[in-house]
């Protein structure tokens, strides 16, 4: 009786743990499909990644922006040591806070690495792929989410019905 509890309770774990591993193949295999319909809706900027930043006129190159406040958290957390919410470099002498400003810490602390071991540029595109991708991959778990089911089935939607939201993003337009 104790014997079959215990192949009971092997094969129970063996389960579990052929399923995680599913889980997570799964999982970075959605990941990885929205990190290659990132880098094919940045296109042409993953064949000058080193040196472009993507921006259109409608949106008034606000991408250098988002590059300058990728810049400028670097220069007063790191070199400064000051808050990033305040700067002198806008409005000098008397300087402007940043609080109200469309300041992008997401951004600015997943490129702080970046830009400390490579280039501003890189870094900024990096993390607009970094979140494109996971907007998409973001949205996948929401529709699942609102697809599961009380009784314990998983209704996983198949990632192209995720594919609407990267495609709205602004540097879609050009």
């Amino acid at each position: 009786m104790g014997r079959s509890r215990e192949v009971k309770g092997e094969k129970q774990a063996q389960r579990q743990r052929a399923g995680r591993g599913s889980w997570v193949r799964r999982h970075g295999l959605i990941l990885g499909l929205f990190t290659l319909l990132a880098l094919i809706l940045s296109w042409p900027l993953v064949a000058r990644f080193n040196s472009w930043v993507p921006g259109i006129p409608q949106w008034a190159f606000d991408e250098f922006t988002f590059v300058w406040n990728i810049w400028y958290f670097k220069q007063a957390v790191v070199e400064r040591l000051a808050s990033p919410l305040h700067t002198e470099l806008i409005y000098y002498p008397l300087g402007i806070d940043l609080v109200l400003y469309t300041f992008n810490f997401f951004n600015a602390l997943v490129a702080l690495p970046l830009q400390l071991a490579g280039s501003l540029v890189v870094a900024s595109n990096i993390t607009l792929i970094l979140s494109t991708a996971l907007s998409g991959y973001g949205t996948y778990l929401l529709v699942r989410w609102l697809l599961a089911r009380g009784d314990g089935r998983d209704l996983t939607p198949p990632p192209a019905t995720d594919v609407a939201f990267p495609l709205s993003s602004p540097g879609v337009e050009r």
